[in-house]
């Protein structure tokens, strides 16, 4: 969710890092309590923009190994497909890894093509192994969205960037 954490915050880039590297520097770790309190994940990356005396944290984002097909929202895709497609895809879907986007804080200063475009595209870049990965999370309007990301030199794996950032527009 978009939240006010920053008062008209400069941003020189954006960078994504697990919170467990950052919490290792005392200052940055403080950077990051004073915005969050103690309600920081410990398997959170945090979204921040490098700055003269430290840096601005802009938000955090959390991943898991969730499988979109045990999402409770999975059952209502499963039966949109077997209507459209007259199959059911669990079994085939259930051969990818997936990567889900469980929780995230973003500044409302994120809210930009540019900068979702620089997460997203740490997100997808961060899980490029070579093998078949599911990136996904359900919206605010309890809609499952998905996008499938393959290798390292894939355009679909632009096109999920993109997909994802303009899907966090609209949140």
């Amino acid at each position: 969710m978009f939240q006010r954490l920053q008062e008209n915050p400069p941003i020189n880039g954006i960078m994504c890092v697990p919170y467990s590297n950052l919490i290792l520097n005392d200052n940055t770790r403080q950077r990051c309590t004073d915005v969050f309190g103690n309600n920081i994940p410990n398997e959170s990356v945090i979204v921040y923009s490098p700055s003269d005396d430290g840096i601005v944290v802009l938000g955090y984002y959390v991943l898991s190994n969730e499988h979109m097909a045990d999402s409770e929202c999975y059952e209502y895709l499963r039966a949109r497909t077997i209507t459209l497609q007259g199959e059911d895809p669990t079994e085939e879907i259930r051969k990818f890894d997936c990567i889900c986007i469980s929780e995230w804080v973003f500044d409302y200063s994120l809210r930009s093509r540019n900068h979702l475009e620089s997460i997203f595209n740490s997100i997808v870049s961060g899980h490029l192994d070579g093998s078949r990965h599911f990136i996904w999370y359900v919206n605010r309007n309890r809609e499952l969205l998905f996008y499938s990301i393959y290798n390292r030199m894939s355009i679909d794996n632009t096109a999920a960037v993109i997909y994802f950032a303009n899907e966090f527009l609209n949140e």
